[in-house]
C-alpha cells in the first residue's frame, strides 16, 4: 500500500512493481502528482549520482566520503539530525536518480554554479518539469500493474497484533478497506495546513506564518494516522519559510503569484515602527543579485526566500513587514534585474502549473484580485494608506520621506544592507500601494520519526511493523528547531529530490523486510 502520489509515492509504487510486488496506491485528490507536480530541479549535494561522479562533484570534497559529508552537514542542522539516516539517504539519492533516468526521466546533471549563471546559459531547461515527470511515473506505474485509486482519502491505519496491515479510506461508495500484506508507505506530504498539528509540533510556524502550505492539501491526515498507532514525532519546530505572502489575517492557503512576486521586489520595506526590513545584499565578488541572498561559504546557490526574507520579517513586531511603493511601480520593476514576473503583458501560457489554475498567467489579474480582497491596499495619500495598513500615519510618512531622500541622493541609509542605486525608486506619485507581508510555509520539516531505513518508530524506538514513511510525512531530516533552514531549499537533497529519493528508499526497505 502506498498513500499519496507525489514523487515519493510514485517512485515507491514503481519500484515495488519492478520488484514483483502487487501495489495499491490511494490518493485523496483527483489527479496524481501532489506538490511534486509543481516542482523542478533535483538537488543532490552529496554527489552520489553517476553523472555527478563523472563531473567530479561532491560536497564537501570529491570524491564523496560518508564521514566527511556527515561532518560537514552536522553544523547546518544544529548537530541534531540522525546521521545514520542522512548517510543512507545520501547514498540512496544517487541510486534513485540514476534509476529514474533509466526509466526515462528526462533529466541531466547541470553542474555546479550559481543559479543566475545556470539560467543565463539555459541549462535549467534540461530538467524535466514537475508535472511531466509525475505524469510519466504515474503512467509507468499503471503500465507496470499498480492499481491507483483517486478521490480516496484515508482516515485510519488498520493493525493486527501491533502490525499495520491496511488502511481505512473513503471511496465513491463510502467506506473502503485495503489490505497490505507487506506494509503501508505514507507519502502524503507535510502538515502545513493543519493548524492543530502546527500549534503542537511547529509552534513557531503557527505563530509567525502568514499562511499554511505549501499546498492546500497538506492537511496531515497520514501524520495523525501514524500517531494513532503510536508513532513518535521528530523535527519539532522545524520548518521552512519560503518567500513571503500578503497577510489576509486568516492563515488560509492562497497562491497570489503575481501580486506576491510584486511585493517581494526591493521597494521600501519597513516594520510597524518604521524600521527598515530590506535584506538585499552584494555578494562577495561585487556582483549584484537583487532578488536573492548569496551564500558565501558554499559553492552553490542559496535562495533568500528560504532564510533571509523569512527571518527578517518574522523577527519584527507582530512578525510582519510592510512593502510600500507608488503608482509608477510597474515602470520601476522592469529596471530591476531578474524581474520575476515574465512578460509585461503575458499571453496565455501552456505551462503545466498554470494549466492547473494555481494562478492566472497575467500577473495584472492577480494584482487586481489582491486589491479586491484586501490583501493589497491602495490609497490616494500616504496617510490614507497608513490607516488601511493599520500603521501610524506619522511613522509611514517619515519613513517615506527618508526613503525619498535616499532616492534623491542615490545612496541608501537606514539599513545594514543598503540597496543599490537602481532599487531606490521614489514614492511620490499616487496611487500609493502597500501590503502587510510575512513568511509563508514552504515546507514543514517536523513529522513522524523513522529509523535510518525509513521504518516508522515509537518514542521507545520500537519499529511499528508494516509502517514506513517518506519525507515530508517523516520528520527530522534537518534536525530539531530548524528555523528557516540553512541549506538550499531545506536539506542536502532540496525538497524535490528528497521526496523522490525517500519514497524509493522506503519501498526498498519494505520489500526487504
Amino acid at each position: 500500500m502506498v498513500v499519496g502520489t507525489g514523487g515519493g509515492g510514485l517512485n515507491a509504487a514503481l519500484l515495488a512493481r519492478d520488484k514483483g510486488a502487487s501495489v495499491i496506491v490511494v490518493e485523496k485528490n483527483s489527479v496524481p502528482g501532489g506538490s511534486t507536480q509543481h516542482a523542478n530541479i533535483l538537488v543532490n549535494l552529496a554527489g552520489t549520482g553517476k553523472e555527478q561522479i563523472e563531473q567530479g562533484f561532491a560536497l564537501p570534497e570529491f570524491p564523496y566520503n560518508r564521514d566527511y559529508f556527515l561532518r560537514w552537514i552536522e553544523p547546518h542542522y544544529q548537530f541534531s539530525s540522525d546521521n545514520d539516516l542522512l548517510g543512507n539517504l545520501a547514498e540512496a539519492a544517487g541510486e534513485c536518480l540514476d534509476w529514474m533516468q533509466d526509466h526515462g526521466a528526462d533529466m541531466a546533471c547541470i553542474g555546479v554554479g550559481y543559479m543566475p549563471k545556470i539560467v543565463a546559459e539555459g541549462k535549467i531547461h534540461k530538467c524535466l518539469s514537475g508535472r511531466e515527470l509525475t505524469d510519466r511515473f504515474h503512467k509507468l506505474g499503471e503500465d507496470a500493474g499498480a492499481k491507483f485509486f483517486f478521490n480516496t482519502p484515508c482516515s485510519a491505519l488498520i493493525t493486527d497484533n501491533g502490525r499495520v496491515v491496511g488502511i481505512k479510506a473513503t471511496g465513491s461508495d463510502g467506506e473502503v478497506y485495503f489490505k497490505a500484506n507487506k506494509g503501508v508507505i505514507l507519502c502524503s506530504g507535510g502538515i502545513g495546513m493543519n493548524p492543530d498539528l502546527l500549534k503542537k509540533y511547529i509552534p513557531t510556524a503557527y505563530k509567525v506564518a502568514v499562511m499554511g502550505g505549501p499546498m492546500p492539501y497538506h492537511t496531515g491526515e497520514c501524520t495523525r494516522m501514524a500517531l494513532g498507532v503510536g508513532a513518535d514525532m521528530t523535527g519539532i519546530d522545524s520548518w521552512c519559510g519560503w518567500e513571503s505572502e500578503m497577510d489576509n489575517d486568516t492563515g488560509d492557503w492562497t497562491y497570489f503569484w503575481g501580486a506576491r512576486q510584486v511585493t517581494q521586489l526591493p521597494w521600501l520595506n519597513i516594520d510597524i515602527r518604521g524600521k527598515r526590513c530590506n535584506f538585499y545584499e552584494w555578494d562577495e565578488f561585487g556582483s549584484e543579485d537583487p532578488v536573492f541572498y548569496q551564500a558565501k561559504t558554499l559553492p552553490f546557490y542559496q535562495p533568500g526566500e528560504d532564510r533571509a526574507r523569512m527571518q527578517v520579517q518574522a523577527s519584527r513586531i507582530n512578525h510582519r513587514a510592510y512593502a510600500i511603493f507608488d503608482g509608477r511601480f510597474e515602470d520601476y520593476m522592469w529596471d530591476i534585474a531578474n524581474p520575476p514576473l515574465g512578460e509585461r503583458r503575458p499571453t496565455v501560457s501552456t505551462d503545466p502549473i498554470v494549466e492547473q489554475d494555481l494562478f492566472n498567467p497575467d500577473w495584472h489579474v492577480e494584482f487586481d484580485n489582491a486589491l479586491n480582497d484586501g490583501r493589497m491596499k491602495q490609497a490616494d495619500t500616504l496617510e490614507e494608506l497608513a490607516e488601511k495598513l493599520g500603521m501610524d500615519p506619522k511613522i509611514l510618512t517619515a519613513a517615506v520621506d527618508q526613503w525619498n531622500d535616499n532616492c534623491a541622493k542615490g545612496v541608501d541609509s537606514g539599513t545594514t544592507m543598503p540597496l543599490v542605486e537602481r532599487f531606490l525608486n521614489p514614492i511620490v506619485e499616487p496611487p500609493f500601494y502597500g501590503a502587510k507581508i510575512g513568511p509563508r510555509i514552504g515546507k514543514t520539516l517536523c513529522g513522524v520519526r523513522v529509523d535510518e531505513d525509513l521504518r516508522v518508530v515509537t518514542a521507545q524506538n520500537e519499529v511499528i511493523p508494516g509502517l514506513y514513511a517518506n519525507f515530508s510525512t517523516a520528520g527530522g531530516i534537518v534536525g530539531e528547531s530548524t528555523y528557516g533552514t540553512s541549506l538550499i531549499n531545506t536539506s542536502f537533497l532540496g525538497g524535490n529530490a528528497m521526496t523522490w529519493t525517500s519514497g524509493y528508499f522506503a519501498a526498498r526497505t519494505a520489500l526487504s523486510d
